[in-house]
């Protein structure tokens, strides 16, 4: 157990995904989700929060305790959903801690933003540096909040990026949002240390992530577009990035 004597497992009963559900939500209020999870695999399966619809968080988080902290805006279903994925015989996934309440401000957990544009409503790139060769642009459909979120597009090959130097060497921060691809690439999170924060899964389905990072050697906030080829792009939305004790 993350606390007290109890957890929520779900595990496998012939089916390789399925959980359990609440019906609780009102559509259109955006919400805040916290807690625990893990498994009893270091590979697959992986929990997930299923909500509006949509993933809203999903992760391979391994046999330790991953915590999760997104907000997200539910515009269809009363449902939240708590799912293993991949599971298979002697599989499990466990959630522990969950707390879910409406949200009404952009502090989270009382942490201030650090990143200029989080949010990417921004009409223009002008807070985000291009590394990399990558072209940075703002796109205006298929954003899952707002009416805009930032894409990443590679002209030739290698690791394009969108960077802001919002970091000191040595902290520790929280970063958390939306990202996806276009199917052949993997949009990444990093903070200036040799293992990125986040990796998506090659989708070009949005995912939810919150991850926590200790800045390496750089100071730059980076949003990398990892192992991709001509003329294929990463897209982020919703960044936050908090600096923790």
């Amino acid at each position: 157990m993350q606390s007290g004597k109890r957890t929520l497992r779900i595990t496998y009963n012939g089916s390789s995904s399925g959980g359990g559900v609440q019906t609780i939500l009102t559509v259109g209020k955006k919400y805040r989700i916290t807690g625990f999870a893990r498994t009893n695999d270091t590979g697959i399966p992986y929990p997930a929060i299923i909500a509006s619809g949509a993933f809203q968080w999903a992760q391979y988080t391994g046999t330790s305790w991953t915590r999760f902290d997104f907000v997200f805006t539910n515009t269809y279903s009363e449902n939240v959903y708590f799912y293993g994925y991949q599971l298979s015989e002697g599989s499990y996934v466990e959630f522990d801690d969950i707390t879910i309440t409406e949200y009404k401000g952009s502090i989270q957990n009382t942490e201030k933003q650090l990143l200029a544009d989080g949010d990417m409503e921004a009409s223009d790139t002008a807070n985000w540096t291009s590394v990399g060769g990558g072209v940075i642009t703002k796109q205006t459909t298929g954003s899952p909040s707002g009416a805009r979120h930032i894409r990443v597009t590679t002209e030739t090959t290698g690791n394009p990026q969108a960077n802001q130097p919002i970091l000191t060497i040595g902290r520790r921060y929280r970063v958390s949002g939306k990202i996806k691809n276009s199917g052949a690439a993997y949009a990444t999170v990093n903070t200036g240390v040799s293992v990125n924060a986040y990796i998506s899964t090659l989708s070009n389905t949005w995912e939810t992530f919150s991850v926590t990072s200790v800045a390496g050697g750089s100071t730059q906030l980076i949003l990398v577009c990892a192992g991709v080829t001509a003329p294929n792009y990463c897209e982020w939305d919703d960044i936050f990035v908090s600096l923790l004790p």
